[in-house]
């Protein structure tokens, strides 16, 4: 906990007046926030000035904050009052605050500024849960078996870890916390809950029982150092009659004798320099190393009762019946004649068909899309980039419905008549389809319209859509 002083009347909203604490107020509470918290701040820090300024100089300190940080190429986005300091100022990046705050205090004439981040002001202190520890609270409300509402149940005496959802059992509920002070725990726990405006509400008392405890900060062991030359830190275990467990396996070494021994037996395993690698390596017995160390034994025979009978007897005992039935029946199947095959009823062969050959058979294309037919082939035509070719049609059907015949090839004037027959066949021809000379006018058409059309969506330029441009007679 900290004790600093604190005014709250600069920070009042307006046409609210302070009222001082009574003498029945608890002095502290605590609550404890579970997990990590929910936003970051790491643009915000505190703003400190010495000599402190009056709580009416806020704008004043604000001006002379801003004025400086920005001076530094530092960017203020905002500021705001704060209780532990001149201002709150929020900057415009976390690289910029900290930057700040590496190179505080700053001198502004007689006056020392101070950059702090947000979370360590004057009311930061550090916080040790030393326990962790699972609570029992019988008779919880059903209405609150859910998981945000147990966490704010216990968020005054620790952090929530885990809650067992164990529905067997409606009495009770088994939350695991971290307490803050395990011996402050309540014995009986009210949860309460208000109804209306009125004032009215309901509570429900629920005693709390410490079934389990854990010391917290308990450290492993140090690191074992690293084993020389090329042992390895792995060994094979050279036994494994509880080699672990510290005691029997290797004479009562343990795991640190069986450790060293691998180490032996892996250095004693390895050829001499200069030695015929070709000559086999005999692993030597883990007895013939260290006398100390008994021979291994397989000690999984004494479970075997003495009296129990040779297994090898016991099978043949089993197959004994079972060979003598089976040289019975290749007796029997000797002696009997082979059984006639009766043909009545095997179907007669069918007839075998050929499969066709190559040229008889028919490949079908199965999802294939039947080509469609145009309506009108006459006036159907494409560009003319294969003008050349049929005079910008598809294909020979629809060059000669629309009246184009190409000469032949080697004459030379296939493309003259091409040409010819886009210029002076297929404009007239459309033109006189389109055309009506008893039809009425069109549509009178604003310039408004056109000049939008021409510079919007035909990306004209302004002269070339203006009245006089369009108003234009070029008859």
């Amino acid at each position: 906990m900290a004790n600093y002083p604190s005014d709250p009347i600069p920070h009042l909203p307006p046409g609210i007046e302070y009222h001082p604490p009574g003498p029945l107020r608890t002095k502290r509470s605590y609550v404890v926030v579970g997990g990590e918290l929910p936003l970051i701040c790491d643009d915000w820090a505190i703003a400190t000035l010495a000599p402190e300024a009056a709580a009416h100089e806020f704008n004043a300190s604000i001006a002379l904050i801003e004025h400086f940080l920005e001076g530094r190429g530092w960017g203020v986005k905002s500021s705001s009052r704060c209780g532990q300091g001149a201002a709150l100022i929020q900057f415009h990046s976390a690289t910029e605050r900290d930057a700040a705050i590496d190179y505080s205090p700053h001198f502004l004439g007689d006056t020392v500024l101070r950059i702090l981040p947000q979370n360590r002001g004057m009311n930061h202190r550090n916080a040790v849960f030393t326990h962790e520890c699972w609570l029992m609270i019988l008779n919880f409300p059903l209405e609150c078996w859910d998981i945000e509402t147990i966490m704010r149940v216990v968020a005054p005496f620790g952090r929530f870890v885990v809650w067992n959802k164990d529905s067997s059992n409606k009495a009770r509920i088994l939350v695991k916390i971290r307490p803050y002070n395990i011996d402050t725990l309540p014995l009986s726990l009210v949860i309460m809950q208000n109804n209306n405006d009125l004032g009215n509400g309901d509570s429900w008392t629920c005693p709390v029982t410490i079934l389990t405890r854990k010391l917290l900060g308990v450290q492993g062991a140090d690191e074992d150092p690293i084993p020389p030359g090329d042992l390895s830190p792995h060994p094979m275990p050279m036994g494994f009659d509880d080699v672990w467990a510290g005691g029997h396996g290797h004479g009562g070494l343990g795991a640190q004798g069986a450790y060293d021994a691998g180490n032996q037996q892996q250095q004693h395993d390895m050829p001499a320099p200069g030695a015929d690698e070709s000559q086999p390596i005999v692993l030597e017995d883990m007895h013939d190393i260290n006398p100390a160390t008994p021979p291994l034994q397989d000690n999984r025979t004494h479970n075997i009762p003495a009296n129990s009978p040779d297994p090898v007897t016991t099978l043949q005992n089993l197959l004994e019946p079972l060979l003598t039935m089976l040289e019975i029946l290749s007796q029997d199947w000797e002696a009997q004649p082979l059984l006639e095959l009766n043909t009545t009823h095997v179907a007669a062969p069918s007839e075998i068909i050929p499969f066709p050959d190559a040229e008889s058979a028919k490949v079908v294309q199965k999802n294939k899309r039947k080509k469609k037919e145009p309506v009108e082939v006459g006036p159907v035509r494409r560009s003319t980039r294969i003008a050349k070719n049929l005079g910008g049609y598809k294909d020979m059907e629809s060059a000669n419905a629309a009246g184009f015949i190409p000469v032949s090839e080697g004459t030379g004037a296939e493309s003259e008549q091409s040409e010819d027959f886009l210029i002076t066949n297929l404009a007239p021809r459309f033109e006189a389809v389109a055309h009506d000379a008893d039809a009425p006018p069109p549509p009178h058409l604003p310039i408004e319209t056109v000049r939008a059309i021409g510079t919007g969506l035909c990306k004209m330029p302004r002269e070339a859509v203006s009245d006089e441009a369009l108003l234009l007679d070029n008859e």
